[in-house]
């Protein structure tokens, strides 16, 4: 008698192990491509908290040196303007003395510019992001604040995210 296996044998193992692998790819299939797009929210949520940690650090240097009746923060829908005279010379045209950041929605990028330079991009495809002016707190012997709300949309069928944006003042 001799040992091993039969072609038969062989066919039918072979044919079993196909199927499955065939019902077995679809699953795969889908779990790679939810790793991937877990993958890119969660890099443009990095590029996101980089963008508030900028934003926020350029708010506290906002008004630095401007007269009273300068307006240090100046926020429209789609767009953050911040202005300081860091050397104190008396204009803004110097670096980092005139920071926008904007958000173009056709583009779907969030971009900034410091001073007459061109604009850098911060974050690529993200669904939307919009600011707005929000209530500051009028502390004694300090200045008042100037309070900036970013509202976010990572993805098209993300949740919607709010962040207020103070300056600390000790």
């Amino acid at each position: 008698m001799r040992s091993g296996f039969t072609w038969l044998e062989l066919l039918l193992a072979t044919s079993v192990a196909a199927v499955f692998l065939a019902l077995a790819q679809g699953p795969l299939l889908h779990f790679s491509s939810l790793l991937t797009d877990q993958y890119t929210t969660s890099a443009k949520q990095r590029q996101l908290d980089r963008f508030l940690l900028m934003l926020k650090t350029e708010l506290i240097q906002a008004g630095y040196a401007l007269g009273d009746d300068a307006e240090p923060v100046q926020v429209s829908s789609d767009e953050v303007l911040l202005l300081a005279d860091l050397n104190r010379d008396g204009d803004l045209n110097d670096t980092r003395e005139r920071i926008s950041y904007r958000f173009r929605a056709a583009e779907k990028k969030l971009q900034r510019r410091s001073g007459s330079g061109s604009y850098q991009t911060l974050v690529e495809e993200v669904g939307a992001i919009s600011f707005a002016l929000g209530p500051g707190r009028d502390l004694p012997m300090s200045p008042p604040q100037h309070c900036v709300v970013v509202g976010v949309r990572l993805d098209p069928d993300a949740e919607d995210l709010s962040y207020t944006l103070c300056p600390i003042f000790l």
